[in-house]
């Protein structure tokens, strides 16, 4: 995700990643300190255009309840969301100028945090498969 906004773990597939699985353990790891135990499903790839990156969200699942251990290079703030508050979450927009053009985008907000772009899509699939 894009500097100074709240994101997800997640970054580019290296040269030695076998698979985007191996990139989604690998950068868990490197940012948050675990690596799911278990993938469950991929998510349908989105593009962002201000960066031009296809981003390819993974969901896994913990069986109990990790320990973090965050890169302080990489994560200035650890959010932790329950399932239940996800599904919870009301959306609302917020404006944004994207290629001199302002638009409304969706977005959610979670204890005075934004929650907007690609993360707020990668949670509304989310939302929308638990629903």
């Amino acid at each position: 995700m894009h500097s100074n906004q709240v994101g997800l773990p997640g970054g580019k597939k290296d040269l030695i990643d076998a698979s985007l699985e191996v990139t989604v353990n690998r950068e868990c790891q490197e940012e948050i300190g675990i690596s799911p135990e278990k993938i469950l499903i991929e998510f349908p790839s989105v593009y962002i255009p201000p960066s031009n990156f296809m981003v390819h969200p993974f969901v896994g699942v913990y069986l109990t309840n990790p320990v973090f251990k965050l890169d302080a290079r990489e994560v200035k703030e650890h959010i932790v969301i329950s399932v239940k508050e996800c599904l919870e979450m009301n959306v609302c927009y917020k404006k944004v100028t994207i290629k001199n053009n302002e638009v409304l985008v969706p977005c959610y907000t979670y204890h005075g945090h934004v929650i907007w772009g690609a993360t707020a899509f990668i949670l509304s699939v989310f939302r929308n498969v638990l629903s």
